[in-house]
């Protein structure tokens, strides 16, 4: 059976301006993923949870949802899912390489505190080689912000993935799309498959695969998936928002069950770490 590590990247909203407001959409996302996991039991998930400067400034302090949540993430820890640190640089690179090393030294001892410096995605999968060689030195383990897929014209110049394929691999100092000299850091990108839409403007349109999406639209996306997978999706995809519509994801709770039921009939569901542990030995 293959491996399939689900991953969460918990973010923030930005249409929601009072803390108060985030700590009760929160409560409700995590009581309705609680509900999820309890009924799939052998599905382990990555969760990627915001420590950076977008925290800091809207919350007071970057490690605002680990001191918010404290009894959810001990339920997630001891029924077996793994935290990750998730990093949005307000920078986004556009030119501003140092700036964006500079947040990440900045919010790394935080990260450390709370036991999730290991495992670490970027927002945005912006990265750079000198971005992976400061996370190696940092003592990242696993780098989960791989996007493999073309470089389309409406994707922006830093976010560059080209070259990347489907596997884990160890990334060359000088190349972090590619494979080099064994490190200590290694790159797992997430799965992408063509999953078309009515508004693309070219056929056969890489994106990652989301658990989120309409089951008419998440269930054919697996036949390219014959192989270890990483999936990914945002707890607020759970939930339809003023009436929202999407072709592709389904906001709704029950969808995103019957999708994940459906991974972990097909695959063996296990956290970053053990998706990565042969790769590591």
């Amino acid at each position: 059976m293959y491996k399939c590590a689900v991953t969460v990247d918990i973010d923030l909203v930005s249409d929601l301006a009072n803390p108060e407001d985030d700590r009760i959409r929160f409560q409700n996302e995590l009581r309705m993923l609680r509900e999820i996991l309890s009924e799939i039991p052998s599905l382990k998930l990555t969760l990627f949870i915001r420590i950076d400067s977008g925290a800091e400034q809207k919350y007071g302090s970057c490690t605002w949802f680990f001191d918010a949540f404290g009894k959810e993430i001990d339920w997630l820890r001891q029924h077996g899912h793994q935290l990750g640190w998730h990093l949005h640089s307000q920078w986004a690179l556009r030119g501003h390489e140092e700036k964006v090393l500079e947040e990440i030294r900045r919010y790394g001892e935080a990260a450390e505190r709370k036991g999730v410096a290991e495992t670490f995605r970027i927002g945005n999968s912006i990265m750079t080689n000198g971005i992976m060689n400061l996370l190696e030195s940092a003592g990242v383990r696993y780098e989960c912000s791989g996007l493999p897929r073309p470089h389309y014209p409406w994707i922006k110049d830093d976010i560059l993935w080209e070259r990347t394929g489907q596997s884990c691999y160890y990334p060359a100092s000088e190349d972090y799309e590619s494979p080099g000299k064994r490190r200590r850091i290694l790159e797992i990108p997430m799965s992408t498959a063509a999953i078309p839409a009515s508004y693309d403007s070219q056929r056969g349109v890489l994106r990652y695969v989301n658990p989120a999406y309409r089951p008419e639209v998440f269930v054919p996306a697996l036949t390219h998936l014959e192989r270890d997978t990483v999936m990914i999706f945002h707890p607020h995809e759970m939930i339809e928002s003023n009436g929202q519509r999407h072709e592709l994801l389904a906001y709704s709770p029950e969808a995103l069950k019957a999708n994940l039921q459906t991974a972990a009939d097909r695959y063996q569901c296990v956290t970053i770490h053990d998706y990565a542990r042969e790769f590591m030995e």
